[in-house]
């Protein structure tokens, strides 16, 4: 199935923050509910006639993810491992390392013609960014890139807040991620491309992620001519590239049931509306990246759904006036190994 691959190129710094940590500390990449969050504040003002049912968008889109030069980097799919694979003393260690891989890599452990292990040979893969980044060394070759230069650096920016009242200091620091030149975020994409750009060209201007008062988050969203092609998601095991949040009626027809495989995260953050000061969001609970979902009881393909996080109160003039909506929509993969491997 060919995904349409859209760059995010960094225009300075970006800072996305990890729930439950401290400022300094952020993560390289954006999550696909906090993307089409913006992009749906951006429809919002924008009038798009979809934006009155944000459940069901003109698009469908990926968690961004790092590229390296011409290397589009997927993160890894919880898969079971082969028959054959014996795991040695010390390799568990090094394979959790293990973030994302390349295109060509990921596709093989999709069809099941080879395991994480076998490129972790110099003649199959090169490990890259500190052991995080595995890309095969034919991808590798072709980029020309110095294996012990950084894809990326995490900065801490120091700050100082003056009280107003009493003068007094409080020194504290905020975290930043810069990529390196030829290197950036991207998303994979279905639909309305044409809308999708027109959105992305805004929300790149007013910045995604934190920190946009201060110029971070900016970018200039390229739509790849060239297109990446990936299983379609017929196959009773899929492999999901978005944070996903399954319907009541997925749910009940086994998504999450054996054979799958998926990490929880716990998603809250703040809303941002023009009715209100800033305000958190209900905690939720959402299905990772490279999740392994089961498709066997489905009669169509696994979508999701968008749920409403706006706080409440005891006093109901205290709350939102408005619905927040928090998107789970799943953009999947199929993957052909099943639990023959």
């Amino acid at each position: 199935m060919e995904f349409n691959l859209i760059r995010l190129q960094p225009q300075g710094a970006f800072h996305f923050g990890m729930q439950g940590i401290d400022m300094e500390i952020v993560s390289e990449t954006c999550p696909s509910d906090t993307l089409y969050a913006a992009l749906f504040w951006q429809a919002l003002q924008q009038n798009h006639r979809w934006a009155e049912a944000p459940e069901n968008p003109p698009f469908t889109i990926s968690s961004c993810f790092p590229y390296v030069d011409g290397i589009q980097l997927l993160p890894v799919p919880m898969l079971p491992p082969k028959l054959n694979d014996e795991q040695k003393p010390g390799e568990r260690k090094q394979f959790k390392k293990v973030r994302f891989i390349s295109s060509e890599i990921f596709i093989n452990l999709l069809a099941g013609n080879h395991s994480l292990r076998d490129y972790f040979q110099p003649a199959n893969g090169v490990s890259l960014q500190h052991g995080s980044v595995l890309v095969s060394t034919t991808e590798f070759n072709a980029s020309q890139r110095d294996a012990e230069k950084p894809l990326w650096k995490i900065d801490s920016i120091p700050h100082v807040a003056v009280d107003r009242w009493s003068n007094a200091t409080t020194y504290y620091e905020t975290g930043q991620v810069r990529f390196a030149p030829g290197c950036g975020l991207a998303i994979l994409a279905l639909g309305d491309m044409q809308q999708l750009m027109q959105l992305l060209g805004q929300v790149g201007i007013d910045g995604l992620g934190g920190r946009r008062s201060k110029g971070v988050g900016q970018f200039e969203p390229a739509l790849q001519t060239e297109t990446l092609n990936l299983p379609a998601a017929t196959s009773d095991s899929v492999i999901v590239l978005s944070r996903y949040l399954p319907s009541a009626a997925e749910l009940a027809a086994g998504v999450l049931a054996e054979p799958a495989a998926y990490s929880l995260e716990d998603v809250t953050g703040w809303m941002y509306s023009p009715a209100v000061k800033a305000q958190r969001r209900k905690a939720i609970w959402m299905i990772g990246v490279g999740s392994r979902l089961n498709r066997a009881g489905l009669a169509h393909s696994i979508v999701g759904t968008s749920v409403d996080v706006a706080p409440t109160y005891d006093n109901p003039s205290a709350g939102v006036k408005h619905r927040v909506w928090r998107h789970g929509l799943a953009l999947t993969v199929g993957c052909s190994p099943g639990d023959e491997q």
